[in-house]
């Protein structure tokens, strides 16, 4: 069977909440009982509307204020919801109360820095004698590292570097500490050695778009052009839209020089910040990523790497308008306008509103001629909403924007081929399953589609089925795969492993029509009459496509005709 849903990474994360619609926390008012508002806001948590969930357990928390268990949510919510300050009132009174909260010591430490009070920040991550706690978990990363920003606060930047220095080792990302060393360097004026820093990055963990942005700004301050360039060209082709070089190139034709992006203890300690949600983010622990990300645009509110992290996690929450709200506070002059431009499109196809997410992506690809990533994501949106021959176009477009073609673009040919089959032009189609096998020799969706392709049509039978064999063999708990096998085998007439195929793949996807109907059709032909009747009534009562509908209603009347010999 067809593998027609997107390719996505699932997410591991662990949380309290489940998806839900978007926040409707502007309508939410909270309740006159302690009761009411406490269960109000624990459905708020389920239905991850974090902000109703804030103001009816903040309410509640009011009510009975000596209850911990009931404020350490209220504080996690409003840190959540971007409402620091609030946050910062529950923390106090959990601590009154001689209680912990998670991230305490990282959001006093925020709140000092924010205010100015640097030389306080010491007191939570101090390492300097046995007497200090160890350094755990989250604070072991950005503990060090908010001290050392603080140091910066109150001009002792050597103090800062040797905290950096003597923690890197300890907190399991040497890249990390490496990174805020080389800002703390650039913004104290040591050029050379931010330099040996920024490198070090490199080597220990590649490059990074705002590494890429850091770097190439110290290096076109100090004059050095061409290894800026280099810089940014390098990151530019891990990545379709060459976003970087094509704003760059004309500053350094203009011989304008980049100011530093961090040219203060605030702005360092929010950048702090950001990298850990964002590598969070990246691990499915979506909720420590937006609490995270929400203190960094608490010290930098005009802070578009955080906003598209914040903007991240709420897409996971199905929160999509309160992410598209957010992203329309990134500036056009940003390098990442055109990601959060991006991902809005994508947010309104996920809210059904495919018509606007398609006039989005084409004014940006009018206005971006060189960007392949747009016309991607425009062909992705064209094809799921069944408009195959513009979406080819989309595709073939992308394609002719990318300068050298490479294994990495498998994707654009196998969906292209997807494209000019549902739109009935084979020949295209199969040309593309093959470009994309030959750059990816091993992967099943490929795989999948071409030998079900030609299952389809009757080609290449034995080998369509070998094909099927190895990606079952890759994925073999992929129900629509394991289908196509047995589907396969079917038409080879092996009836008898035909329908051992095909019930696997019913447990793996009971839901779906076709496969039920598959499974049907082999149980036929083994003599198993009766199973194969249930499964078309099954597959009819999964909402066929009207041409399956008409032959499973005859098929439930008069059975299959005897196999052709």
């Amino acid at each position: 069977m067809f593998y027609k849903s997107s390719l996505l990474l699932a997410l591991l994360a662990t949380t309290i909440f489940a998806p839900t619609a978007n926040a409707a926390k502007d309508k939410a008012k909270a309740g006159v009982t302690f009761s009411g508002n406490y269960l109000a806001g624990r459905h708020a948590q389920t239905l991850h509307d974090t902000g109703s969930a804030a103001l009816f357990l903040g309410a509640a928390a009011k009510m009975v204020p000596d209850n911990a268990d009931l404020l350490r949510r209220a504080y996690v919510l409003a840190l959540s919801e971007g409402d620091i300050g609030k946050g910062i009132k529950f923390l106090n009174r959990i601590e009154k109360m001689g209680a912990d909260a998670p991230l305490s010591d990282v959001v006093h430490a925020t709140e000092l820095i924010k205010s100015g009070k640097f030389d306080a920040v010491g007191k939570y991550f101090k390492t300097d004698d046995k007497k200090d706690k160890k350094l755990t978990g989250i604070n072991a990363y950005v503990g060090p590292i908010l001290h050392a920003w603080a140091k910066v606060g109150e001009g002792k930047f050597s103090d800062a570097i040797k905290i950096l220095e003597k923690n890197k080792g300890n907190s399991g990302s040497v890249a990390f500490f490496e990174l805020h060393m080389g800002l703390i360097n650039d913004m104290g004026g040591n050029v050379q050695a931010a330099e040996k820093n920024y490198n070090a990055v490199i080597t220990e963990a590649g490059i990074s778009l705002r590494l890429t942005q850091h770097f190439g700004g110290l290096l076109e301050r100090s004059g050095k052009t061409t290894e800026a360039l280099s810089i940014y060209k390098k990151y530019d082709a891990l990545d379709e839209g060459t976003i970087i070089t094509a704003v760059t190139s004309k500053r350094i034709a203009a011989k304008i020089k980049p100011k530093p992006d961090i040219n203060s203890a605030a702005r360092g300690a929010a950048e702090a910040m950001f990298g850990l949600a964002s590598s969070l983010s990246n691990q499915g622990a979506s909720e420590s990523a937006l609490v995270l990300a929400q203190l960094a645009l608490y010290l930098r509110n005009d802070f578009p790497p955080a906003i598209i992290v914040v903007g991240g996690v709420l897409e996971i929450y199905q929160r999509n308008n309160d992410a598209n709200a957010l992203y329309k506070k990134i500036p056009k002059s940003s390098i990442m306008y055109n990601q959060a431009k991006l991902k809005t499109a994508t947010n309104m196809e996920k809210i059904k509103k495919p018509d606007e997410a398609i006039k989005i992506l084409k004014a940006m690809a009018k206005e971006n001629k060189s960007d392949a990533r747009i016309l991607i994501e425009l062909g992705d949106i064209l094809r799921r909403n069944e408009k195959f021959k513009d979406a080819a176009n989309a595709y073939s477009k992308a394609l002719d924007r990318i300068k050298k073609i490479e294994s990495r673009h498998w994707g654009i040919f196998y969906s292209r081929g997807i494209s000019f089959e549902r739109d009935g032009n084979w020949a295209k189609a199969e040309a593309d399953f093959l470009t994309a096998l030959k750059m990816e020799p091993d992967q099943p969706f490929v795989l999948n589609y071409l030998g079900y392709s030609w299952i389809e049509k009757k080609l290449n039978l034995e080998k369509a089925v070998a094909m099927i064999k190895k990606a079952v063999e890759l994925r073999p708990r992929d129900g629509y795969i394991v289908d196509s096998l047995g589907w396969g085998l079917y038409q080879l007439a092996d009836y008898k492993n035909a329908t051992k195929r095909l019930e696997r793949a019913v447990l793996l996807r009971p839901g779906d029509s076709i496969i039920n109907n598959h499974l049907g059709d082999a149980l036929w032909r083994v003599g198993r009459q009766r199973e194969a009747r249930f499964q078309w009534e099954r597959a009819l009562g999964l909402e066929p496509n009207p041409k399956d509908e008409i032959e499973l209603k005859q098929k439930l009347k008069s059975g299959l005709p005897d196999a052709v010999k």
